[in-house]
């Protein structure tokens, strides 16, 4: 058997390390010196005798490719290259045997190999082309490999599946991952179109979707309601057309994500915020809730009542001191001796304290302000006139 720690050297990274393994030693070592007469210091190479020396070269690392010879003392035949990629399935195999066997060269080409060659055509320049366009294969392949994978990296961040369409815009396939997220199986879907298992409610959005589909365009983040066997799901999906290469459209290929939970939260908010509204509004006085750059948040209906002047005002965003600037130029609110911005100004030093703040209106009836500081940094105003006061008596 050959050594297998004997190689030829060259520069640590700007060769190719050849893992050459036969059985028949001087062969080997023929192998060997054709390879360095014919590469020089682009090739290094390691010889292994058998397979158990072929294993433990390959558990050493840093081989790069194979030239493997299918029958050795310890294995024989297409067992042979299965072995080899049981310790390193990413290394190319290269097999160089004398049986010139069809049939055996299908099954190590089916095993994983990438070339298959005979003894007797070992020239040495033919050899070393091969290597080298194996290795160029194989880089090619493990970086189109690494793409592909920050692809799916990417994706499964960005989505929850992927989907296809054919040219008639029927679904044709929808990823693993669909049917556990949708809630029933995705192969149903097959060979419909969205609008043909959209809820009742979106059908008019769903069409001119469709028609959005049936001018080839890109379309992004479109949300509707799925209504499929029972099952309701909101979907948001984007999509993108695909054409042939002779510019024929061939369908759509897109990315979905299930946003069921963030709508019903969505509207579960609002229908809480009317509720919130609708018992504000009963109450006998304005209030007023302010965030914690004092900027309205919202108001109920009593505070446009006790200062019909500011209603136009009571809109998200603006702040309580243009309210009440708004108020007193309107006239809703007694013009203050001190001028305006004095007067301004002195409010912007109480608007941010706790208690209870008066001001007269323009035929002397007291407004009384009420404030409470929120544990988010904003402010909660009650709005209210003095006592047995009728907020539109003159």
């Amino acid at each position: 058997m050959s050594d297998p720690t004997k190689t030829t050297t060259s520069p640590p990274g700007e060769c190719v390390s050849v893992l050459v393994v036969e059985d028949d030693p001087v062969f080997s070592l023929q192998l060997q010196m054709m390879l360095q007469k014919a590469g020089g210091s682009s090739i290094r190479v390691t010889r292994a005798g058998d397979m158990a020396e072929t294993e433990a070269a390959l558990r050493a690392g840093g081989i790069d490719v194979v030239l493997l010879d299918l029958n050795l003392p310890d294995s024989e035949g297409v067992d042979t290259v299965h072995r080899v990629f049981a310790v390193n399935r990413s290394v190319p195999v290269v097999v160089i045997t004398a049986s010139d066997d069809d049939e055996l060269a299908h099954g190590a080409l089916q095993a994983g190999a990438r070339e298959f060659l005979v003894k007797g055509d070992e020239r040495a320049r033919h050899i070393l082309r091969t290597i080298r366009f194996v290795m160029g294969q194989h880089k090619q392949e493990m970086a189109l490999q690494a793409s592909e994978q920050r692809f799916r990296d990417f994706a499964d961040v960005a989505a929850d599946w992927f989907f296809e369409t054919g040219a008639d815009l029927r679904f044709t396939w929808f990823s693993e991952r669909a049917t556990a997220l949708m809630g029933f199986e995705s192969d149903f879907l097959i060979g419909r179109r969205r609008d043909e298992v959209c809820a009742p409610e979106d059908a008019e959005k769903v069409g001119e979707h469709m028609g959005v589909m049936e001018r080839r365009e890109e379309y992004r983040n479109f949300v509707y309601c799925l209504n499929w066997q029972g099952v309701r799901r909101y979907l948001r999906v984007s999509g993108r057309p695909v054409f042939g290469g002779d510019g024929g459209f061939l369908g759509y290929r897109g990315v979905g994500s299930d946003v069921t939970a963030e709508i019903e939260a969505e509207r579960f908010a609002l229908s809480m915020l009317s509720v919130l509204m609708d018992s504000l509004s009963a109450l006998p006085y304005g209030i007023m809730v302010f965030d914690a750059d004092d900027r309205l948040i919202v108001a109920n209906d009593g505070v446009g009542g006790l200062i019909p002047c500011c209603a136009d005002h009571l809109i998200p965003g603006t702040t309580f001191l243009d309210l009440l600037k708004a108020a007193v130029e309107a006239d809703c609110i007694a013009r203050p001796d001190e001028g305006i911005d004095a007067w301004i100004a002195n409010w912007r030093g109480k608007a941010r304290q706790s208690g209870m703040f008066i001001e007269p209106t323009r035929n002397g009836v007291k407004l009384y302000f009420h404030q409470y500081p929120t544990a988010t940094g904003g402010m909660l105003r009650m709005v209210r006139f003095e006592r047995g006061i009728h907020p539109n008596q003159d």
